[in-house]
Order: C-alpha cells, then sequence, then structure tokens
C-alpha cells in the first residue's frame, strides 16, 4: 500500500531467519550493538534496509542531576528482574539467570559486608535471603524518584536491549558500574567488570549472555 514499515529493534528478540525482515523499511538502532548486527544481517542476506543508530532518547528534564564525589553506599535496580536465558543443557535446555544481575550482587554484597547496597525491585519476594547490607527500598511510582539514593550504580546486566536506564542513570550524575561488554559498556563508565561470555537462546534466537 505503499506505506514505509519502520521498526524500533530489541536486538536480542530478533533473529535473521524471521519471516517478516525483508518487508522492513527502516530499522531504528538504539544502540551501536544493535547497528553492527543489522549492518552484518543487511550485507550477508542483501536486504535493501534502511539502517539508523539513534541513541534511545530520554526527557532529562524529569531527572534531577546531582554531581556525586564520594562513594559511601551503592544502588542496584533489579525492576522485575530482566528474562532469563535458556543455556543447552545434556538433555534439555537449562533456564539461567533473570539478566538484571541480582544473583551477582548478592554474591558481591556478602563480600563487603559493611558497604550498603540499596535494591530497587518490583519483585518484593525473593526466593533466597538478602544479606544484611542490601536495603530493599519502598516502591515509587515514577522512574524519576529512582536515584535519591545511592552514590554509585551498579547494573552487572547479563545481557541488555536499550539499555534505557543507564541513560537515566547518568543523567542523573551518578557514576555507572556495569559488565564490560556490549551494549552495557557503551556509555561513559567509572568502571566495568570483565565478564566470560556464553550462548543463550532467548525464543529461537541464540545471542551472547554475559
Amino acid at each position: 500500500m505503499g506505506i514505509a514499515l519502520v521498526c524500533i529493534v530489541n536486538w536480542e528478540w530478533l533473529s535473521p531467519n524471521l519471516d517478516w525482515l525483508d518487508k522492513i523499511d527502516l530499522f531504528i538502532c538504539p544502540n551501536q550493538l544493535t547497528y553492527d548486527i543489522l549492518m552484518n544481517w543487511k550485507y550477508a542476506g542483501s536486504y535493501p534496509w534502511e539502517i539508523e543508530l539513534i541513541l534511545a532518547p530520554i526527557d532529562t528534564e524529569r531527572f534531577d542531576y546531582k554531581k556525586k564525589s564520594q562513594c559511601n553506599s551503592f544502588l542496584f535496580i533489579n525492576g522485575h528482574g530482566g528474562v532469563p536465558p535458556y543455556f543447552r543443557g545434556i538433555l534439555r535446555d537449562n533456564k539461567g539467570p533473570l539478566n538484571k544481575g541480582l544473583d551477582i550482587v548478592i554474591e558481591a554484597a556478602r563480600k563487603i559486608p559493611d558497604i550498603p547496597i540499596y535494591l530497587r525491585a518490583h519483585v518484593r519476594d525473593f526466593p533466597y535471603q538478602l544479606p544484611q547490607n542490601i536495603a530493599l527500598l519502598p516502591e515509587i511510582s515514577e522512574n524519576h524518584q529512582l536515584f535519591g539514593i545511592g552514590d554509585v550504580a551498579i547494573q552487572p546486566s547479563l545481557f541488555e536491549g536499550t539499555c534505557l536506564q543507564f541513560l537515566e542513570t547518568l543523567s542523573t550524575g551518578m557514576p555507572l558500574i556495569t559488565t564490560d561488554s556490549p551494549p552495557m559498556n557503551e556509555f561513559e563508565l567509572i568502571a566495568s567488570v570483565a565478564a566470560v561470555r556464553k550462548y543463550g537462546k532467548m525464543g529461537n534466537n541464540f545471542i551472547p549472555v554475559n
């Protein structure tokens, strides 16, 4: 009908064997990793797509900026915990941990019992006991209220799609530590953490999981 089809991509749910890919006119990529993946597919499959890199936009006027000068505590935002990838087991696929990295934060917290870590989470019922230095904060109604406590954000994600939360974090002036792998390490970070990469499955798509 002459109507252009534009797709804003979450790369981890995308696979080169999807039957609708050749119907897309323009892909908008919210980070460099997504752009690189689609450019590789474009030339390997001779797709006629237009592909643009437009970083995920946020309204910075909604977030109060406050420069941080010292670190006495950390903030970890778990949300709903994210989604679990599947790893290939001997007999069947085994579900891995949720991608936001709460398990990693809990393990780290036990090694630094004197340093407070503030946890924001929609999920309130955890299958394990939180260490005493992790404080579960009350729920809030607006995302700009997420960053009112804590000095440095830690987000050890196994993978990310848009990284919208990272942009929100940095717009408040809060330094960010995350996984040293794209797209997480595409931002101005105070530090990054090395990770071992495996391949997991999301739907029918095999993706790198850190």
